[in-house]
């Protein structure tokens, strides 16, 4: 679901260099235990007919709070959550367009116990987390989705909804989503960058799953490219 027909700006030139050698495997500067495995986030339900044009000309999400740490979209690593929290082990599927590295807490929040994975794909080198996926669980933390220390704060987006909001309380928060299907709420984005140089610009995706009136699961990403 991020946009891929575009090269990110802020990818740097080493990490390029290092997705070349390694054949679209991800390059990290650090030596951060990297997990082959077949699962990961759950994928956004799709619908038949995706957008052509983003109807927000905001970006929705920009970071995720996880207790006392801010994790910048696009800026912030997985080798940074690694070095940050000491059970880390980033994962990792596929390769080339279809390559994912991720990471999976389980964590206590006002709505009850929640997966998250933050994750990073083809376009910012497997590293830069640019998505991130909310689920609620009735599961214990386990091996490759553990409990972490993190902190005095909420775990929460900056785009103001959260498991557990009811669909008016979404829509009185973020207007009309760009697209409706089945109980999928989507709502993409894309806005220039005035500090960037012309045609860059931020687009992405937040999709939301209502069943009973409540949000019951969060999908968000986001990608620049010029």
């Amino acid at each position: 679901m991020r946009p891929s027909s575009c090269q990110p700006y802020r990818l740097s030139v080493l990490n390029r260099l290092c997705i070349v050698l390694l054949f679209g495997l991800p390059c990290y500067l650090s030596a951060s235990p990297v997990v082959a495995s077949a699962l990961g986030p759950p994928d956004v339900p799709g619908p038949p007919n995706p957008v052509e044009r983003p109807t927000f000309g905001r970006a929705l999400v920009n970071e995720v709070q996880l207790g006392s740490s801010r994790i910048i979209m696009e800026t912030t690593t997985l080798t940074d959550l690694a070095r940050r929290f000491p059970k880390t082990d980033i994962h990792h599927r596929g390769d080339a367009g279809d390559s994912l590295t991720w990471v999976c807490y389980t964590l206590p929040t006002s709505s009850g116990n929640v997966n998250i994975w933050l994750d990073s794909g083809e376009l910012e080198g497997g590293n830069a987390i640019d998505g991130v996926v909310v689920s609620p669980t009735n599961d214990a933390p386990r091996a490759d989705c553990p409990g972490i220390e993190i902190g005095d704060g909420p775990v929460a987006l900056d785009a103001g909804v959260w498991l557990g909001a009811t669909r008016s309380a979404v829509l009185g928060r973020l207007g009309a989503p760009s697209r409706v299907y089945r109980s999928m709420l989507y709502y993409d984005f894309q806005t220039p960058l005035r500090d960037r140089p012309k045609d860059c610009s931020v687009a992405g995706e937040l999709a939301i799953k209502i069943e009973g009136d409540r949000i019951t699961r969060l999908w968000a990403n986001r990608t620049t490219s010029c």
